[in-house]
């Protein structure tokens, strides 16, 4: 299954009063029927989570922002992947037993659902 296409974007929710209510992380979906841009919810972590800081864990926020950009890694790796494996298949590669390459496999592997 393919994930929602980037790029994503970590926003603070808000309740009714304007209170913080956590961190959503969105993806643009794009335009309605009229030409509005649309978004789609990717997920959202918990109420008192803020992207200014507040009461928000720091690990809340880095996990906010590593979930905004999981897209744009998963490109990376596998741009990555494809430059090793053309630069491994020429005659004198020292890149094609390079043990980084394992690692880059099983992250998109896992991302994938494949692991």
């Amino acid at each position: 299954m393919a994930h929602t296409p980037s790029p994503w974007h970590a926003v603070d929710r808000k309740d009714d009063r304007g209170n913080n209510s956590g961190i959503s992380i969105w993806a643009e979906d794009g335009e309605d029927q009229y030409g509005t841009p649309r978004a789609v919810q990717v997920c959202a972590l918990p109420d008192g989570a803020s992207l200014s800081g507040g009461h928000c864990f720091p690990e809340q926020l880095a996990n906010a922002r590593l979930i905004a950009a999981a897209p744009d890694l998963m490109e990376a790796l596998k741009d990555a992947r494809r430059r090793l494996t053309d630069t491994a298949n020429e005659a004198d590669s020292c890149w094609r037993d390079w043990p980084g390459s394992y690692g880059i496999d099983a992250a998109i592997a896992k991302a994938e659902g494949t692991e």
